[in-house]
This record gives structure tokens, sequence and C-alpha cells, in this order.
């Protein structure tokens, strides 16, 4: 989330969950048509418990003012915000899905709060993790987070089957957000900052990752991954620190992560589009290419930033954030208590 004092780090790990979200992205559309290469999926295993963690992890850290505030306080504002972003790019995703297609689906505005079938689910789950973080505090904050560590575990090694990957997915990140929110500060992670401990975190977590993956049943597995999530948290808030010493890495992957929103709702239309050029273009027989995944996800990111570029220049933010005077009208009707006179 946006926060006026920024921290190099933050920015960093930002950029590099939605770099590695879009790539697991493009993956995933590719599986679909049938062409990954193999060692790609290496990659996703190494890589996997890293993003989503590490995503609410950072936006319930920069959270904690907002709210302690409650909802007349900024956080309305944002909730309000991201909320509009949510609906505005689910109408464009879905009005780009029906190009393509050339079908109109039925679609259930009331089910798709409910259960958002798309990749920007993870807009749908900050809103709700920072409206359910609004309402507790002290015993019930510690309750809260109990309870997420608990459901997070059971859904990570399958004793809870949700009907549908967003819910999954919500039950194994929720805690995350909320460890972020009540349970850590930044003078805690400025801890993480040197070298030598970036080593020893980054040793143990590729050790995990070699000796033990996929040598166990079904559960325990799950519980491996688990451990790997949260061994993946600090390890890699670790190496942002180490890596933000790098001015390239800097300027670059934190611009990412200053912009991350605008990279992440452009990236699913991005994909999309490149997956109906890439069938067009490229026969889908015989060995998988194994540049194809890293190609196609640099486009996507071009594509995503070239359209936050455009939209900026040519006056187009409310594509991006809700325009001030609509998120002031509603905040004064649901957010704001309307003064009663006596």
């Amino acid at each position: 989330m946006e926060v006026r004092v920024r921290e190099p780090w933050a920015d960093i790990a930002r950029g590099f969950a939605i770099v590695t979200v879009i790539f697991f992205h493009v993956v995933l559309a590719l599986d679909a048509i049938g062409d990954v290469h193999g060692k790609v999926f290496v990659l996703i295993h190494v890589f996997a418990p890293i993003p989503m963690a590490l995503f609410f992890f950072v936006s319930g850290l920069f959270s904690k003012k907002l709210v302690r505030g409650g909802l007349s306080s900024p956080l309305g504002f944002r909730v309000l915000d991201l909320f509009y972003v949510f609906v505005v790019w689910s109408l464009i995703e879905a009005f780009i899905r029906t190009a393509i297609s050339g079908s109109v689906g039925h679609f259930d505005p009331v089910g798709y709060l409910i259960n958002p079938i798309s990749n920007l689910w993870f807009i749908w789950a900050l809103v709700l993790f920072t409206l359910v973080s609004a309402m507790c505090s002290g015993r019930s904050a510690a309750v809260l987070m109990v309870a997420a560590a608990f459901i997070s575990l059971c859904s990570f090694t399958n004793v809870l089957v949700l009907d549908n990957l967003v819910h999954n997915h919500v039950a194994k990140y929720a805690v995350f957000f909320f460890v972020g929110v009540f349970a850590v500060d930044l003078a805690g992670v400025s801890k993480l900052k040197s070298i030598p401990v970036f080593g020893v975190l980054a040793l143990i977590y590729v050790m995990v990752t070699i000796g033990l993956a996929g040598k166990f049943s079904e559960g325990l597995n799950g519980f491996v991954f688990a451990l790997l999530t949260w061994i993946a948290v600090p390890t890699a808030i670790s190496g942002c620190y180490v890596l933000g010493k790098i001015n390239a890495v800097r300027v670059v992957i934190g611009w990412f992560g200053k912009n991350s929103l605008g990279l992440y709702v452009g990236h699913p239309i991005a994909i999309m589009l490149l997956m109906v050029g890439y069938q067009q273009l490229v026969p889908i027989d015989g060995e998988p290419a194994l540049v194809s995944a890293f190609v196609l996800t640099l486009m996507a990111i071009a594509f995503s930033v070239g359209l936050l570029m455009i939209a900026s220049f040519c006056g187009f933010k409310a594509l991006y954030q809700a325009p001030r005077s609509i998120i002031d009208r509603i905040a004064m009707l649901i957010v704001r208590p309307r003064s009663v006179p006596l």
C-alpha cells in the first residue's frame, strides 16, 4: 500500500513480488495450452512460497496507522479507493475477455464480489483483510492471528480444502497480513538488513527447498511448503535490504514496487492479448521453448508499464485511482457519520 515515507527495501519487495506474480501467471497461461518447458517448473517450485506471503506481509506492515484509525480515518478512503480500482479493472478485464472469445458469458456481480474468479483477487483480499484488521485490537487481534495461523496451516496441508482457488489463497495468506499489522514493526524488520543475516536465511531456505520438498506424503509436503513460506518472508526482506545497495536494482525494481498496483491490474489483460498473438504466431507442437515464459513475462511487464504511463500522460489517472470527488461523496454517505440535528 502507498505510504508517505517510503522504505527502499519495501518498494524492492513489492517490485520483486509483482514481477514474480506476472511470471507465474504467464506460466499458467502457457500451461493451459500445453506449452511450458519442464525446467520452468523448477523456478516455480523454488519461488512459489515467496510472492503472495511477501505482498500481504508488506501490505499489512504499512497499514498499521490506517487500521488503527478506524473507518472514519484515511483507512475508509483507502478501502474505497482499492474497491473502485477492483471494480473498474474487473469490468475492463471482462470486456477484453468477451471481445477475445466473441461471446458474452453470464456474469453474476454479487457472486463475483464473493468469489472474484480473476487474477485481480489480491485487491479484493487486501480490502477484506484491511476491514477485518480495523475491527480488531488487543486480545481480539491476538485471537485473530492465532485463528488465521491455524486456518493457514490447515489449508497448506489440505486438511481444509475450500471450493475454489481464491478462497484457498485467502485461507493460506491472511495470517501474513495480520502478522504485518499487529505483530511486527519496522524496527524489528530492520534487524534483517545485514548481508550475514541474508546469507544464513538464504542458506536455510535453499537447504529446506532441496532437502525436503517432494520427499514426503502429500500432507507433510503441505507442511513443508508452509514452513518454506514462513522462511521465505524474512529471507526475501533481508535480500531486498541487500539488493537495495545496488543502485540499478533500487531504481528499476523499486519503481515497479512504487507502481505495483498499476502493473498488477494491467497484467491480466496483457497476458490475455499476448496469448492470442502467441497461439497465432508460434506453433504449439514438439518440445516447448524454454525462453517463451521469460519473453512473454517481459512483454507483459512492458505492456503494463506502457499502459500505466500512457494513462498518466493522457490524463486517465482515474483508471488507477478513484477521482477524489467520487470518494468524498461516498465517504460522506458510508464512512463518515452523518451529523444529526438536535
